[in-house]
């Protein structure tokens, strides 16, 4: 529903401002048909010969100008019923991004974020369909508000969308930093001890770390923020006695 209906404002809208720049050039348009109609009645008073082409050209350039203002005229007698129409549309239109905004909160306030017994993959997944239905959503209510201004409706208020972004980048950076962190465990894990990359290791640690740290500062009382906080502490406490092993070795 919300997409026909934002299909056919979104037309008018367009519509509008083509038929306002047209209007802007006709003036001009007219002057420079005034000119050409005089010139070629000068050429036929003098009786120089032109090209049926030109002649055509001559009487296309007048016929087309008939049909311009007849359009313009339909557009401006035809504006307040497409008016209308476009605000019955936005009436179902606001709503229903209205509840897009709701459905969002819901998904932001679901349990499962906070369930530190959840598979990680299982919430990035979760987390990516919400990244995508507020993209969309934010575009929808961007280009409602532009439509509005033009037709110059009351504004709805959709800044609560900018508020459940960075709700949901808070918890998207908690669960894709959980993510990236077992992955690199795993990948350690999975490398013999003196095959390590310390570099590369040093490298992520303090990338892991800092996003550790934002997320407790973001979430303190969140518990899988915690967790989060005490495996990549762990973790650096065990990169550290594989440092000091791996150097004695050497």
């Amino acid at each position: 529903m919300h997409d026909s209906s934002s299909n056919y404002v979104e037309y008018f809208v367009v519509y509008c401002e083509n038929v306002a720049r047209a209007n802007g050039l006709l003036d001009e348009l007219a002057e420079n048909l005034e000119d050409l109609n005089d010139l070629s009645q000068l050429i036929a008073d003098f009786k120089i010969k032109v090209t049926e082409t030109h002649k055509q050209k001559v009487f296309e350039a007048n016929n087309n100008m008939g049909q311009l203002k007849k359009k313009l005229e339909d557009a401006a007698s035809n504006y307040d019923q497409n008016l209308a129409k476009s605000a019955k549309k936005m009436e179902k239109m606001i709503p229903e991004l209205f509840d897009k905004l709701k459905s969002i909160q819901e998904r932001l306030e679901n349990p499962i974020i906070d369930d530190k017994n959840q598979v990680i993959a299982v919430i990035v997944k979760y987390l990516d369909e919400t990244k995508l239905l507020i993209h969309e959503t934010l575009e929808a209510t961007q280009k409602t508000n532009l439509f509005q201004k033009a037709l110059v409706f009351e504004v709805s208020n959709f800044e609560k969308i900018h508020e459940l972004e960075q709700q949901f980048l808070v918890i998207q950076r908690l669960w894709n930093g959980r993510q990236d962190f077992y992955d690199f465990v795993a990948t350690v894990n999975n490398v013999h001890f003196l095959k390590l990359d310390f570099a590369s290791m040093e490298q992520f640690s303090f990338k892991i770390k800092r996003v550790a740290a934002q997320c407790g500062k973001d979430l303190e009382a969140n518990e899988v923020s915690k967790i989060f906080r005490n495996e990549v502490a762990a973790f650096l406490n065990h990169m550290e006695t594989l440092r000091f092993s791996f150097s004695s070795v050497i």
